[in-house]
């Protein structure tokens, strides 16, 4: 079905974010240029540069590179004491967790080399992330002739890794990578159980129509990029289903005089994606008489979870 498009947690311990996740899943490339702008820095700072690439923001890395010498060292430490969840603590939880996650991939992902785990793409996930809720392989394919595949499961959300070759080298399927930067991963923040992610991006407005016969056409509008798509598994398509409630209520808001409610599913190809609309607009239609109103919307992407809440004065 077409539907015209004319759509955690908001707890944040952290000031500092992460970089672009796409960055993150090309480490090789960012550190690459990090190393390659970075001459004349000494071991430690190389290797400071290296060892933070998954989280180092680019304004961090630009800042970092054209401080003097002399200032570089407060720089390490003021990058680590930011992003600590208590600062009146004697251990800084992020990096502790951090360091250890990175050698818990090493441990995990044995593509990578004994040290490399981490900058894999199972590796950095991990990272990032953490151990998924429930991991499910298949050593020999959806199918026969299919190549090995892991799907990790954090919540209903799903990630999947493909050995396309059969070498024991899984990448992350383009669909999954595509979602993962959708749902702006590299926006979470650190806690001592690590992930949190920052859903403030998913937001809605509403807007009314007067139509005929006394129905007014209640449009609820939803930035298509905030939008969040769970790939299928076979990677042609993802999709979602936007639960939408809305209560209209009298102009005070004290008497709630009708409650609407449907589930919208939405089903894109990958490859159209990156063509949709800037506004994803769903349609609610209800018969209301002249008057002063209130309306109070919520929408959930069922594919990940993010709420948003709206409330709106509205004159008919």
């Amino acid at each position: 079905m077409l539907y015209r498009i004319n759509v955690l947690y908001n707890k944040t311990i952290m000031k500092t974010k992460f970089s672009v996740i796409f960055a993150a899943l090309l480490t090789a490339v960012f550190i690459t240029a990090c190393l390659g702008r970075a001459g004349k820095l000494s071991l430690p700072e190389r290797e400071f540069l290296e060892q933070t690439s998954l989280i180092i923001t680019s304004q961090e890395k630009k800042a970092f590179l054209a401080l003097p010498a002399s200032e570089r060292q407060a720089f390490m430490a003021d990058f680590w004491a930011r992003r600590d969840p208590d600062p009146q603590s004697p251990e800084n939880e992020y990096r502790e967790e951090y360091f250890r996650r990175i050698t818990e991939a090493n441990r995990l992902f044995s593509e990578g080399g004994r040290s490399g785990g981490w900058r894999t793409d199972r590796g950095r996930i991990f990272v990032l992330l953490g151990p998924p809720d429930r991991r499910d392989a298949y050593p020999t394919g959806y199918t026969f002739y299919a190549p090995p595949v892991e799907v990790w499961y954090y919540g209903f959300f799903p990630v999947i890794f493909i050995d396309r070759f059969k070498l024991g080298t899984y990448t992350l399927e383009p669909g999954s990578a595509y979602a993962l930067s959708q749902l702006n991963l590299t926006q979470m923040q650190l806690k001592a159980d690590f992930a949190v992610l920052d859903q403030d991006k998913f937001s809605i407005d509403l807007k009314l129509e007067k139509k005929k016969g006394g129905l007014t056409e209640l449009k609820i509008i939803i930035p298509a990029k905030t939008i969040v798509f769970t790939p299928d598994p076979a990677g042609e398509s993802s999709n979602t289903v936007i639960s939408v409630s809305v209560e209209i209520r009298n102009q005070d808001g004290s008497v709630e005089l009708a409650t609407l409610q449907r589930d919208f599913p939405l089903r894109v190809k990958n490859t159209e994606i990156e063509q949709l609309p800037r506004f994803l607009v769903l349609n609610l239609e209800h018969k209301l008489a002249r008057g002063n109103y209130l309306a109070v919307v919520e929408v959930v992407n069922q594919a990940d979870g993010a709420r948003a809440k709206l409330e709106k004065d509205f004159r008919l």
